[in-house]
């Protein structure tokens, strides 16, 4: 019953670490207020995208998150297939349930 979303950012130069992690969770209640009363956990993790492996073995989230008119899309959201086409997979479902509301 429980989701892991991820939110991206790029630190642009100059800027500190300490800083952009207030300014990028700041953009995120302030545009999904919803979320800050459902987070359990919050996680900040530098890394390089080419240099990084990020978990094996791990469980798949789901397309519809328990909070209103906010999706998940993305690879790790559909279990059917695999790369490319699981993220397409889960815009489908994604869709199918919009549409269903």
């Amino acid at each position: 019953g429980k989701q892991l979303v991820g939110f991206a950012y790029i630190v642009p130069d100059g800027r500190s670490i300490a800083d952009m992690r207030i300014k990028a969770l700041d953009s995120i209640f302030n545009t999904l207020p919803e979320m800050k009363e459902n987070v359990e956990m919050i996680h900040y993790q530098e890394l390089v995208p080419e240099k990084a492996c990020w978990s094996l073995n791990s469980g798949f989230g789901n397309v519809q998150t328990p909070i209103e008119n906010f999706y998940c899309v993305g690879s790790d959201s559909e279990k059917r297939s695999m790369g490319l086409t699981r993220s397409a997979y889960s815009v489908l479902r994604c869709l199918e349930i919009m549409k269903s509301v």
